[in-house]
């Protein structure tokens, strides 16, 4: 079953088209979106929710991409519902693209420990990378849903990691987890 929108944003000549795609086979029906952006006819940029697809996990990601430019984490400092959210957005300007990923982390004492020797949900958004934006919140802002969330903050902020660690930590599969202080994430409620 697909749904799709289409409706007219800013300018008159943009064009936004949200397709939906719920897979009815699946109990509680998994759901996917794609939002294409166009002006004058032509596609500016594409947001595809991918969800936990092999091809779509940070280490062929990255395989592909190279190392990012920046990567943030948002996280909360204890579990609710029995789970520990966390989401990264990992950007690569000069190709067009960024990437939400969100996992499970883990409190362990006094530290959050993500871990990414497991599967996370992915999204992604793509533009042309003739098109430069200057900074990660200033590509996020006009995003719709890639958006840097509050407390949102970059990896060398909230840890001992840089773009550089985690990037080589994810290509050559070694088992060290980010690590940030549980002290520094307010409770979401």
């Amino acid at each position: 079953m697909m749904g799709a929108y289409l409706y007219h944003r800013g300018m008159r000549d943009e064009i936004i088209l949200e397709a939906l795609f719920v897979n009815a086979h699946i109990e509680d029906g998994i759901q996917t979106r794609h939002i294409y952006r166009t002006q004058n006819n032509i596609i500016q940029e594409i947001e595809a929710q991918i969800g936990r697809k092999d091809n779509y996990q940070l280490k062929p990601l990255l395989q592909t991409l190279g190392q990012p430019a920046d990567v943030w984490l948002w996280t909360i400092p204890n579990s609710w519902q029995d789970l520990h959210p966390a989401r990264l957005l990992v950007y690569f300007p000069e190709k067009g693209v960024l990437l939400s990923y969100s996992i499970l982390a883990e409190r362990k004492n006094e530290n959050i420990h993500l871990c990414f020797n497991q599967s996370g949900d992915a999204n992604i958004l793509l533009w042309s990378p003739d098109k430069s934006y200057e900074t990660i919140e200033e590509r996020a802002q006009s995003s719709s849903e890639l958006t840097i969330e509050e407390n949102m903050r970059p990896i060398e902020e909230i840890s001992s990691w840089h773009v550089a660690k985690f990037y080589e930590t994810i290509i050559n599969n070694q088992s060290d987890c980010l690590q940030t202080p549980a002290e520094l994430w307010p409770t979401p409620f």
